[in-house]
Parts: C-alpha cells; structure tokens; sequence
C-alpha cells in the first residue's frame, strides 16, 4: 500500500488505498489493482498473514 512495500504506520496513514508496485512480480501482476479508500480501519497489534482475494 505504499512504496516502500510496507503496511506499519497507523489507519489514519492509509484512509486512501494506492496501488504502487507487486512484489517480486507475483500474484498481483495477474489481478486487477484495488482502488478506493480503506473504511473503518482498526489497529490489531499482531503479525499475521493476510490471504490472496
């Protein structure tokens, strides 16, 4: 969600999806790139995976 690759700044730093590069030209270069605002964003203090939609 932004250019350094990264998702660790808070949900006030991402009120705005943007679609900047995919990793290592994987599963994102064969899906259509997300566009729109990210609502009701919460904070979870955890590392997790997150799966492919």
């Amino acid at each position: 969600m932004n250019k350094d690759n990264t998702c660790r700044e808070d949900c006030a730093h991402y009120t705005l999806a943007e679609h900047h590069t995919c990793f290592k030209d994987q599963f994102c270069a064969k899906q259509t790139a997300c566009n729109g605002r990210i609502i009701d964003c919460k904070y979870i203090d955890s590392d997790m995976w997150v799966c492919r939609a």
